[in-house]
């Protein structure tokens, strides 16, 4: 009866969506914030079900990202803001979450450098918002995808890019 009929039907699961912020701070200048921008157009690349939006840390706060053209890109790559780390900025971050029940992955994307800051680590530590993925990116070309969670931060992904290779 249940091929007939056509079974049960699927389960009902809410749309997901996801948020990338992309750091534009002073330890992003140069191969860093070419290497961060490149990791957030491959999120927005590989989007699948997820309704995605990209945001970029502008002064203090977060503004929608556009890099859909080619001088939307070159504008984003010409950014610097003079703060040390973004945690002024992400604070605009519950702005961004959906009031409904979707669920959202924040990404943040930064350098380094600045995860390693005692100070902005003592407050991720502390911040209410979800940030449950980091993405870093260094001026040697390595990448990381950190996963974070109630027991501490997982390495997920880690590459090493030959940037002279890249460069040549």
């Amino acid at each position: 009866q249940a091929l007939v009929f056509g079974g049960e039907p699927p389960p009902q699961n809410p749309p997901r969506t996801g948020l990338v912020v992309l750091d534009t701070g002073l330890r992003l200048w140069g191969v860093p914030r070419v290497m961060a921008t490149a990791v957030g157009l491959a999120f927005a690349a590989m989007n699948g079900p997820c309704d995605l939006k990209l945001l970029r840390r502008e002064g203090l706060h977060l503004f929608p990202a556009d890099l859909s053209t080619r001088e939307k890109l070159v504008e984003h790559l010409q950014m610097l803001d003079p703060h040390m780390h973004p945690r002024a900025a992400l604070a605009d971050l519950r702005n961004y979450l959906p009031t409904g029940h979707e669920e959202t992955d924040v990404i943040l994307i930064t350098s380094e450098d600045v995860l390693a800051d005692r100070e902005f680590q003592e407050w991720l530590n502390e911040f209410r918002e979800p940030i449950e993925f980091i993405a870093t990116v260094s001026r040697t070309g390595r990448y990381q995808l950190l996963q974070r969670t109630l027991h501490g931060v997982k390495l997920l992904k880690e590459a090493q890019l030959d940037l002279e290779q890249l460069l040549a």
